[in-house]
């Protein structure tokens, strides 16, 4: 059996196990304070409220506001669930009254937060995708890049705002 350059086979072990939404948050609470930050980004209300989402103040002018968007449904692309929307636009109302500059963090960028399944049963909330997630950036002045990932691939974009200035989508 020939295998790709690069590519192993990793031995079983009974004790590994897939992340679920509260371990992971945990974790990242056990983390050490160096390099730090303990957490990075997530607090103990994260945990006990299941809120996966964060802000983070880093120095006395950034703000750092984590989303996942990432659909526990079905799909490898994400979104913006409606309480998480609403949340992150306060925020941005926040930062403009607090006077600091907003860096929005998630793992989707604006060409994977396209995802629309939602829960066969049960209720299912809204889901935001990039068009009114990057309208509703734009409207921020506060807001200077949104920072994500998901495709692998570097690529800086910029969102203009109506009347001058706007933001960085930075994907990496």
């Amino acid at each position: 059996n020939a295998r790709a350059s690069g590519l192993r086979t990793v031995a079983p072990d009974p004790a590994r196990k897939l992340l679920d939404q509260a371990d992971f948050m945990r974790i990242h609470l056990d983390s050490p304070a160096v390099p730090g930050p303990v957490g990075h980004g997530f607090t103990p209300d994260n945990l006990s409220t299941g809120r996966t989402w964060w802000s983070a103040d880093v120095g006395p002018v950034i703000r750092l506001l984590g989303l996942d968007t990432c659909n526990q449904v079905v799909g490898a692309d994400g979104a913006v669930p409606q309480d998480q929307f609403g949340w992150l636009e306060a925020e941005l109302v926040r930062c403009e009254q607090d006077k600091r500059i907003a860096v929005v963090l998630s793992h989707h960028n604006s060409e994977t937060l396209e995802n629309a399944a939602v829960p066969a049963v049960g209720s299912a909330q809204r889901l935001v995708h990039a068009e009114e997630l990057i309208a509703m950036l734009a409207s921020h002045p506060v807001c200077v890049a949104w920072v994500n990932g998901h495709t692998h691939v570097n690529t800086i974009t910029a969102h203009r705002r109506e009347g001058g200035g706007g933001f960085w989508e930075i994907t990496t």
